[in-house]
C-alpha cells in the first residue's frame, strides 16, 4: 500500500509470502508510474515550458524597444571598423559628417577674422529697392566694388588681413568654393561663374528698352581685373566669354540671353 508520505510501494517483509518475478515487475512499474505522476508541472511539460520561455523573451524585447510596430527611427551613421594589419587589432574610425555650406550674414566683416579671403556669391535681397552692393576697403582705400539689381553678385575678397568686406542689400551669401553653382535653364541679369554656371563662347542679348535706364552691358572680370566690357542702348549686344574658369561674367540691362557660338 502507498501513501503521499511514502510514495514507494510497500516491500514485503520476511514473514510475507515469497514474491514472484511477475509480482516484482509489477511493483517496479507502479513505483515508476507514481514517481512520474509526482513530478512538477514544469518537469512534466518541458516542450510547453520551452515555448513559454521564448514567448516571455519576445515580449520583454518588445517592451524594451517601446512596443511599437512602426519602422525603427533612423540611426546615426555608425563608426567604421579599421583593422590594423601590423598589430592585428581593430579600431573604430569616426563616421563621416556632412558639413552644410556656411552662410554669411550681411554687414561688415574683417578679413582674416570674420571672413576668409576667397570668392563669394550673394543674391539680391527682394526688397523695396533691389540693390546688392559688395565692397572691400582697406582704411580709406576702396579695393573693389560690385553691385547688382537682379540675380547675384560674385565678389572676390582679397587676402588683406584687417581690411573690411561689406555686404549691403544682399541675401544668401556663400563661398563659391563650397557652392560652385550649376548651369541655369535660362541666363538672366546678374553675375555668373565661368566654368560652372556659364561656358566660354559667344553670347547675344537684347537690350531691355523697358528699363528705367536703357543701357545693356556685358562684362567679364577676374578678381579686380576687367577682361572685357561691351555696352549698347538698342538692339542686341554680342559678347565673347573668354575661357577663364573662375572668372565672372555680368549681364545688366538686357534680356533674352542666348549662346550663339
Amino acid at each position: 500500500m502507498t501513501t503521499p508520505e511514502n510514495p514507494m510501494p510497500e516491500v514485503p517483509t520476511e514473514s510475507a509470502s515469497p514474491v514472484t518475478k511477475a509480482e516484482a515487475k509489477r511493483l517496479v512499474r507502479e513505483a515508476k508510474a507514481l514517481k512520474k505522476a509526482n513530478r512538477s508541472w514544469v518537469a512534466r511539460h518541458k516542450f510547453l515550458t520551452g515555448i513559454g520561455v521564448v514567448a516571455v523573451a519576445v515580449i520583454a524585447i518588445n517592451v524594451a524597444n517601446g512596443g511599437s510596430k512602426d519602422a525603427p527611427a533612423a540611426q546615426a551613421p555608425q563608426a567604421a571598423v579599421v583593422v590594423d594589419d601590423a598589430a592585428g587589432t581593430e579600431t573604430e574610425a569616426a563616421a563621416p559628417v556632412e558639413k552644410a555650406p556656411a552662410c554669411i550674414t550681411g554687414g561688415d566683416h574683417i578679413v582674416g577674422t570674420d571672413i576668409a579671403a576667397g570668392q563669394y556669391r550673394a543674391t539680391v535681397d527682394d526688397s523695396f529697392f533691389d540693390l546688392c552692393t559688395v565692397s572691400q576697403k582697406n582704411g580709406d582705400d576702396i579695393l573693389d566694388l560690385r553691385t547688382a539689381h537682379e540675380g547675384a553678385v560674385i565678389f572676390t575678397v582679397q587676402d588683406i588681413p584687417g581690411s573690411v568686406a561689406s555686404f549691403d542689400g544682399c541675401d544668401t551669401i556663400t563661398s563659391t568654393a563650397e557652392v560652385p553653382g550649376t548651369a541655369p535653364a535660362q541666363l538672366g541679369n546678374g553675375d555668373w561663374l565661368v566654368g560652372t554656371e556659364l561656358a566660354a563662347g559667344q553670347y547675344s542679348a537684347v537690350v531691355d528698352t523697358s528699363a528705367t535706364i536703357v543701357l545693356g552691358m556685358i562684362s567679364q572680370s577676374n578678381g579686380a581685373e576687367v577682361l572685357d566690357l561691351t555696352t549698347g542702348d538698342t538692339g542686341n549686344v554680342v559678347f565673347t566669354v573668354k575661357d577663364v574658369p573662375g572668372s565672372v561674367v555680368s549681364f545688366s540691362g538686357v534680356k533674352d540671353i542666348t549662346k550663339v557660338g
